[in-house]
This record gives structure tokens, C-alpha cells and sequence, in this order.
């Protein structure tokens, strides 16, 4: 799904890899020439954003990028990659980077063991002292015996939502895992345009 708001629309501010406010100036309006993240099933969610110079100073390796939409926040994620291009003559910086997902949940779990628990129960374990919580939960019938033996939290939870034939996705925003049979969803794209053309999707 693509959507083209006009740029007063977005407004992303800068914090640092902890998480802390940096007293930076927010992109806004024509600073930002394009935006798009992308969250699929079982899939750590990544951002790509697009800033003309000289707008671009405080976008920066390392750093969190927040993104508003109308006063709603909409996404968090940290610029892991910058690259400088020309586009349509116009020299613009391109920031590539994930959500906070990427350090918290690829890390090995030392659970080296098998459960048989609750579903929520998993959860809760395998996310402790990550910054991540459970969130919707689905909670079946029967409990199952899933061994771990040092996969990373994120592959070990898909292999729990494997096992009960269950969806995974993250919650950015909330800090939250939600598991269970919820429909699959895809990115948006947000584009700075000249002029808004009739045939531009809307949501």
C-alpha cells in the first residue's frame, strides 16, 4: 500500500540509540522528500528515508528516527546505513535502517530448553529485559513442547508461532510482539509531491 500526503503531514524527530530526545531540528515539509517503511509477517520492520540537502546534517548513523503523522506517532527505527545520490540532478542523502527489533531480538536466548507452556508465558520469557512486551496474544487450546536450544529471541518466537501455526509481527510504536492468527500486513510509502495527482491512492 503507497499513500502521498502533502509534506505538512510528517514530522520526524532525532533520538539517540537509547532511545533519549537529541536536541536536533525535526524534518518537516520539504526536508523530507520521501518516507517508507515496510513490516511483514515474521519480519523485523525497516524504514528508508530520503532527505534533499543541506536538510539532511542531522541525519545520522546511529540514531532513532520517530516519525509523526499528524501529531500520531507511526514509527520508530534506527538509521543503520547512509548513502548520498543525485536525484533528478538534486543532490539527496538516503538513510536505510530497522526497527529497534533488529539489536533487541537477534540477540541468542540462553533458554536451552524445551517449554510447555502457555503461549503468553512463552512470551513474556523469551522477551524479558529485551524493551519488548507481549501484546495480542492468542491463547490455544493446547499448550506444546517447543525446543529453543540457542536460536535468537525473534527466531525463537517464530518457531513458537510455527508451532501453534500462528502469525508474528512487531508492534514498533507500542514495543510489542503480538502472535496469532491476525491477517498479514505491508509497509506504507509516504512521497513529497509537487502537486497531489487524481490518480494518487488514499487512506
Amino acid at each position: 500500500m503507497t499513500d502521498a500526503p502533502q509534506p505538512r503531514e510528517l514530522r520526524i524527530e532525532f533520538y539517540s540509540a537509547a532511545g533519549d530526545k537529541l536536541d536536533a531540528t525535526p524534518l518537516v515539509g520539504n526536508d523530507i522528500a520521501e518516507f517508507s517503511r515496510t513490516a511483514a509477517e515474521k519480519r523485523i520492520g525497516t524504514f528508508s528515508l530520503k532527505v534533499p540537502y543541506p536538510a539532511g546534517a542531522e541525519v545520522v548513523n546511529g540514531r532513532q528516527i520517530w516519525v509523526y503523522r499528524g501529531g500520531e506517532l507511526i514509527f520508530k527505527g534506527e538509521i543503520n546505513s547512509i548513502v548520498t545520490q543525485l536525484d533528478n540532478g538534486q543532490r539527496v542523502k538516503v538513510a536505510t535502517g530497522s526497527t529497534p527489533a533488529r539489536l533487541k531480538l537477534v540477540k541468542k536466548t540462553t533458554l536451552n530448553v524445551r517449554f510447555n507452556d502457555s503461549l503468553a508465558t512463552i512470551g513474556e520469557t523469551l522477551l524479558s529485559g529485551t524493551g519488548y512486551s507481549v501484546g495480542q496474544f492468542d491463547v490455544p487450546v493446547t499448550n506444546m513442547v517447543i525446543p529453543f536450544f540457542g536460536n535468537t529471541i525473534w527466531d525463537a518466537l517464530s518457531k513458537v508461532a510455527d508451532g501453534f501455526n500462528y502469525l508474528l509481527r512487531e508492534d514498533v510504536v507500542a514495543a510489542e510482539i503480538d502472535m496469532g492468527e491476525f491477517g498479514d500486513y505491508s509497509g506504507l510509502t509516504f512521497l513529497n509531491v509537487a502537486q497531489h495527482a487524481p490518480d494518487l491512492p488514499k487512506i
